[in-house]
């Protein structure tokens, strides 16, 4: 890697002494004997941040911020340039007896390097000094269409709680949200009632604004993490460098047109919405809850006259890296005689091998190059068979303080496709105007389809997960308790379908966030277990 392009300067940094403070830096720093003078050091630094001296540098400085995509600073690259100058003192040849080679010069990339000396030295300069364009803290002032695209990530943050992931860890958790405060004040209360409720009938202008104070530096930093594209436009729109904004003061005084309209969305928009806008999902433009992609003209479409009117479905190849499984995106609709559709399905159909030994964890991973939806409820799938191995364990298996969990190598691919592959349910709803009833209809003709397709038998496994209800819905005992008998009818239905001659087995469960040891959150983060109501 190297700095493709002269480190960006403001006409600041010199107005400011910021650049001959770096360079005071650098001089009295000096490690070695021959000490530049004042006037020489200003051409070191302004040589080793990609000028030809320290005129050139002044030259090249710009008012507002210059930012390219070939820009990369590196104090590799600034190391060696230091070294070209010959300041530095000549280090033994790496790997000679003088300097053998070191496993921690390897392991600190340092190994290519060849004067360490120098390198140390230059890893010191404080390079932060320059390249700053607003570095006395004036406001930033955002313009309006920009705080205007914002208004959808503030409005999540504000009424819902958040979470924050690195990989498969929660890194930081937002429980502060117009629902978690609402759902606290509501106890007792009827659905009829909460649904002639505004947001602002509990949540007051006091108890608003405190969570609009925590919710803004989410949102600030929710718009600085971007693109390289993004960088541009905040840099030339508020004449910041990155560096600039990252390092300001996440409040009022620091962005006051962005805190100044976030609150009058708040208070003209979100307040004025129903309370059940907090727990219940909307409907998409469409009529749908949940988005699926349409059929592939290019591909084949089943097409089938059914008591209902018509049965469509596609079947896609995916590519799977993995050997062992092969993998098809399924898409279904069911149309009445008009024409209209009344009810949508979207899965994978996964064909796994039926006599071979193959862990849990390979599927796992085969899943995970499907979909991340297909991942939880692949998980689940193996959660529900972990717990029908561990029935049959002796209790003295199990520690006092903490339940051991069976290893995943334990729980095979063979135990899941040995009497069929298996079909996970991702997307599956009907219409509003449509009868009730018409989602298992469509899902068994999605199965015969299948079958006949592919002549083996299949598992079914689907996430009990009503689509009307938020996450924050659980946190309200009237909404929670609605919920689960809609996933106890969800499940009555699904159950039917292992009366048919070709499902073997119906893998469902309800959602659960599990706080203690989960099924397998070593192998695969969190993980979902079955919902007790549902079983």
């Amino acid at each position: 890697m190297n700095m493709r392009r002269p480190l960006p300067l403001s006409t600041d940094d010199f107005k400011s002494g910021r650049f001959e403070a770096l360079a005071d830096h650098v001089r009295a720093e000096w490690p070695f004997n021959n000490r530049p003078t004042r006037e020489s050091v200003l051409d070191i630094v302004a040589y080793c941040l990609g000028y030809s001296d320290y005129s050139d540098a002044r030259s090249q400085a710009t008012e507002v911020a210059v930012v390219s995509n070939d820009y990369v600073i590196d104090e590799l690259d600034i190391s060696n340039r230091f070294e070209s100058l010959g300041f530095a003192p000549k280090e033994p040849e790496l790997g000679s007896p003088e300097r053998p080679y070191s496993m921690d010069e390897f392991f600190s990339c340092r190994f290519m390097r060849t004067n360490i000396a120098s390198d140390k030295f230059v890893e010191s300069w404080p390079i932060n000094m320059v390249g700053r364009w607003n570095y006395s803290g004036s406001p930033v002032d955002f313009d309006r269409d920009f705080i205007a695209d914002h208004e959808e990530l503030f409005s999540r943050l504000w009424m819902f709680d958040s979470r924050e992931y690195s990989g498969f860890q929660e890194v930081t958790k937002n429980n502060k949200s117009a629902a978690s405060v609402a759902a606290s004040l509501i106890v007792g209360l009827s659905v009829e009632t909460i649904s002639g409720m505004k947001i602002s009938d509990v949540i007051d202008a006091e108890i608003a604004e405190a969570l609009f104070q925590d919710v803004m530096p989410l949102l600030i930093g929710g718009i600085f993490t971007v693109s390289i594209n993004d960088i541009v436009v905040l840099t030339n729109q508020t004449g910041n460098s990155m560096r600039d904004l990252w390092e300001m003061p996440r409040n009022e005084a620091s962005f006051p047109s962005l805190y100044q309209h976030m609150r009058k969305v708040m208070t003209e928009c979100l307040l004025e919405r129903r309370l059940l806008d907090l727990f219940m999902v909307s409907r998409e433009e469409n009529g749908w809850y949940t988005e699926m992609r349409g059929f592939n003209s290019a591909l084949p479409c089943m097409e089938v006259e059914v008591p209902e009117g018509k049965f469509l479905m596609q079947v896609d190849r995916n590519y799977l890296e993995c050997e062992y499984f092969r993998s098809y995106m399924c898409l279904a609709q069911l149309q009445d005689t008009t024409g209209k559709v009344i009810a949508r399905f979207g899965g994978t159909y996964l064909a796994g091998p039926a006599n071979k030994d193959i862990a849990g964890f390979d599927m796992i991973s085969a899943l995970d190059e499907v979909c991340d939806d297909d991942v939880e409820v692949g998980d689940m799938v193996l959660s529900l068979i972990q717990m029908d191995l561990m029935s049959d364990v002796d209790d003295e298996f199990f520690d006092d303080e903490e339940v051991e969990l069976i290893e995943k190598s334990s729980i095979n691919a063979n135990l899941i496709f040995c009497d069929g592959n298996l079909l996970i349910v991702s997307a599956w709803e009907r219409s509003p105007e449509s009868e009730k009833g018409c989602g298992i209809i469509l899902l068994n003709y999605c199965v015969h389809a299948l079958k006949k397709k592919f002549r083996r038998n299949m598992s079914v496994a689907c996430i009990l997960d009503p689509a009307q209800y938020g996450l924050s819905s659980q946190k309200v005992e009237v909404l929670e308790e609605q919920r689960r008998k809609d996933m106890g009818k969800i499940h009555a239905h699904l159950m039917n379908l292992e009366f048919t001659d070709f499902v073997p087995r119906v893998y469902a469960a309800g959602r659960v966030h599990s706080d203690g040891p989960s099924t397998f959150s070593k192998y695969c983060g969190e993980a979902y277990i079955g919902d007790e109501s549902c079983r």
